[in-house]
């Protein structure tokens, strides 16, 4: 029964994502999530910010950080709608798993976070952060690595 109900969750976020993603290139927005290069120095995205330079990587520290700052991608962001709404429909099992994982309180590891200006990319742990959005988890166990631009 499990199963079949972590099954029938994803079919609802993929529809919901895909929806998402329809509406958002009606209203010329983006379908999908943001990437860590779209908000990097020299991406063209980051004049306003008044960023320059290259970016650097600080020291990782495990931590707890809140869900809705968890904006992007540092290398999947088609597979997502903004939300972190599944895209991709061949990622249900593995989904599937991660959603019956969660449900069961079952441990699973941190997910591995980069951060710019207090903004969060996913590097590794992108069907977690989308079941737990889905679930509606405010926060995550992460391992965040601080980037900034020099």
């Amino acid at each position: 029964m499990g199963l079949h109900r972590a099954r029938s969750e994803f079919r609802r976020a993929h529809a919901a994502g895909r929806l998402r993603g329809a509406v958002a290139r009606l209203m010329r927005r983006c379908a999908r999530v943001c990437t860590l290069g779209e908000a990097a120095p020299g991406s063209g995205t980051d004049a306003g910010r008044g960023r320059t330079g290259t970016l650097v990587r600080g020291p990782r520290r495990l931590t707890e950080v809140p869900l809705d700052r968890v904006i992007g991608s540092v290398q999947r962001a088609g597979d997502y709608a903004p939300g972190f709404l599944p895209l991709v429909s061949h990622d249900e099992e593995r989904w599937a798993g991660v959603y019956l994982a969660l449900e069961g309180q079952q441990g699973l590891p941190p997910v591995e976070l980069v951060e710019l200006d207090g903004d969060y990319y996913v590097e590794d742990g992108h069907h977690r952060v989308s079941v737990m959005k889905r679930m509606g988890v405010r926060s995550v166990e992460a391992y965040v690595t601080p980037l900034r631009a020099v």
